[in-house]
């Protein structure tokens, strides 16, 4: 499973971030109604996929030291 997330993490979500960095830095009058909408829906989304990201990544970590715990248990 670990490699699965690690992947799609890496196919899916990591361009979508890139993705939304440059959609953040739309150019226009920051001042006007639609691109101030625009530029807050981004973030939005934005925060959204860093914490899906920060997830994952516990979510890795976790089954790691869960692999390395059940491997220490069983070579005692």
């Amino acid at each position: 499973m670990k490699q699965i997330v690690k992947e799609r993490k890496k196919r899916e979500l990591d361009p979508m971030l890139k993705l939304l960095d440059q959609l953040e830095e739309v150019e226009g009058d920051k001042r006007d109604k639609n691109i101030k909408t625009f530029v807050e829906t981004v973030s939005g989304i934005k925060r959204l996929g860093k914490q899906a990201d920060k997830t994952l990544d516990v979510m890795i970590r976790a089954e790691e030291n869960w692999f390395v715990g059940s491997l220490v248990k069983f070579f005692k």
